[in-house]
């Protein structure tokens, strides 16, 4: 066992595939939380603002349509990219492939360039041992978040055993 453990068994079950490729997808939990919590707040407002609405103008009706539809929109669009499975994290032994939608953003991080995973509450992050690449990475190490990534999922895992399959994956991928 590595100085990252006690692991759960889902990380256990992840590391017996390590040379891989290894693919993990979002915990569609996660993502239900907010939904739901918009859902709501929605229909409170709905709720709240029903008596009000007869007794509006046209020009204000758009208005409070728009601060009502612009957000469900917008979460309908992150819906249907999370329902095909998206953002995705393929591990193998080079290092990570991270991709957000088929046709867009896609990445990768080799094992050499990301430094120590670590978790803080329900966040994991990462030590970026790249050189800055642009002027925007340049200011954003030297004034905002320094060298740290953060991972804004932990793919099905909580931030403390994301970490720690990071780690241990990292570290097997090294000693090869």
């Amino acid at each position: 066992m590595s100085r990252y453990g006690p692991w759960s068994d889902k990380v256990t079950a992840l590391l017996t595939q390590f040379p891989g490729p290894v693919t993990l997808h979002p915990s569609k939990l996660k993502w239900i939380t907010p939904f739901g919590s918009y859902t709501l707040l929605l229909a409170y407002s709905i709720f709240l603002l029903w008596p009000a609405l007869a007794h509006l103008s046209s020009n204000n009706l758009v208005v409070v349509y728009g601060f009502l539809v612009v957000p469900t929109l917008a979460m309908t669009v992150l819906a249907t990219n999370l329902g095909r499975g998206f953002p995705q994290l393929r591990l193998d032994r080079e290092g990570l492939d991270v991709s957000v939608s088929k046709k867009r953003r896609h990445y990768r991080v080799r094992w050499s360039e990301a430094a120590q995973f670590r978790s803080f509450w329900c966040l994991a992050f990462h030590v970026d041992a790249r050189p800055p690449q642009n002027r925007w990475d340049t200011f954003n190490r030297a004034y905002l978040g320094g060298n740290h990534r953060l991972w804004f999922d932990t793919f099905g895992l909580g931030a403390k055993d994301f970490a720690r399959l990071m780690n241990a994956w990292r570290e097997r991928a090294l000693a090869e």
